[in-house]
């Protein structure tokens, strides 16, 4: 539950956020701080669903270089705060490059084979699938190795 509340809370601050974004007064310069403000609530709720530390951290540092793009891009330069969002691409860009290169490198060999028996295994319980049965021991199986 606490994870739809982040996402209701996150909702109601970004459009509190384009509400303030219209007004032409002096306070509305703090807009973008609802909008982040409501973009933080909603990546931290969805870190709490994801599985894994690296995966969270990778959910995290998506959302900050995210947000540090849109900042220096469409927010006006006379909101507090707007010289720090350069350090969101600086902390967030390279965790999100070292995790795609991690990601893309994969497993392979011995240790990708071993990998993917194991999770078979913990997947099935030991026991083989309807599919497995029907790749080794139907009729078509049988011929293809009688190689008739």
């Amino acid at each position: 539950m606490r994870t739809f509340g982040a996402f209701l809370t996150g909702a109601m601050l970004i459009a509190l956020g384009n509400l303030l974004s219209d007004w032409d007064v002096k306070a509305a310069v703090v807009w973008p701080w609802f909008v982040v403000a409501g973009v933080f609530a909603g990546v931290f709720g969805l870190a709490e669903l994801v599985k894994g530390n690296a995966a969270r951290l990778v959910t995290v540092a998506a959302g900050l270089t995210g947000l540090s793009v849109w900042f220096a891009g469409w927010v006006p330069e006379e909101t507090p705060g707007y010289e720090v969002w350069p350090w969101g691409l600086l902390i967030g860009g390279p965790v999100l490059a070292v995790a795609a290169f991690v990601s893309l490198r994969g497993r392979s060999g011995s240790a990708g084979l071993i990998g993917k028996w194991s999770r078979r295994s913990r997947r099935n319980g030991g026991v083989a699938s309807r599919w497995q049965i029907r790749r080794v021991a139907s009729k078509s199986a049988m011929r293809r190795k009688a190689k008739t």
